[in-house]
């Protein structure tokens, strides 16, 4: 590539020798009305560049949301593929999700003794989720992720309050894994009201044998 020498813009404009007042009017274009009227054409295009007004409400509760992350909360995360794979502790969820993934691995692999697992014994790629009111898996893959999770549990349990439910699980069977925790779910009920009915059933048939 040629060298190419760069002259400063006063030498160049010395040299070609303009007059005073074009000089003037090449410093100064501002003062030009027409100049500046042209220039202020662009004001309504700077305008829809302006970022779009927060409303209170929502700004609550993005305060509220990053106050959340400010505080520690207990966790007890489960693995969906080892039996003994339940973990508890506490956690800061401002030191962001890498840190958090990095305990629950350390954590699962220490309590199953696996020196040959090198992510979440056999959780590979491994992941980590919730189940929400509709009992669906929700993946928890981000800062904003485990966030919404915190807010979730503040909102849903202030009365009841307990350590926030977590599982592990390979992100490929992630619809399986919510399959089965929904089919788990139902045959629990099922067994619920099934016991309820035949409790019911024997004390009918124990009050009117009393009374009979």
């Amino acid at each position: 590539m040629p060298n190419t020498k760069y002259t400063p813009l006063e030498d160049t404009l010395e040299s070609v020798n303009l007059p005073p007042y074009e000089l003037n009017d090449l410093n100064t274009a501002e003062a030009d009305p027409d100049k500046a009227s042209s220039s202020s054409d662009f004001s309504d295009v700077e305008a829809t560049n302006q970022p779009t007004p927060v409303s209170e409400d929502s700004q609550a509760l993005f305060n509220s949301k990053e106050d959340e992350f400010e505080k520690s909360y207990p966790f007890k995360v489960k693995s969906s593929t080892i039996e003994e794979g339940v973990v508890r502790f506490h956690y800061f969820p401002k030191h962001g999700i890498e840190r958090f993934r990095k305990v629950i691995e350390d954590k699962i692999q220490y309590i199953t003794q696996s020196s040959s697992c090198s992510s979440c014994s056999s959780c590979s790629p491994f992941a980590v989720g919730y189940f929400d009111q509709k009992k669906d898996l929700i993946s928890i893959s981000s800062d904003q992720d485990l966030l919404e999770c915190i807010h979730w549990y503040n909102v849903n349990n202030r009365y009841h309050p307990s350590a926030i439910k977590l599982i592990t699980y390979d992100i490929r069977n992630h619809a399986e894994v919510a399959k089965q925790y929904k089919k788990r779910k139902r045959e629990k009920c099922e067994i619920i009201v099934a016991s309820v009915l035949l409790f019911l059933f024997f004390f009918v048939i124990a009050i009117c044998a009393y009374f009979s």
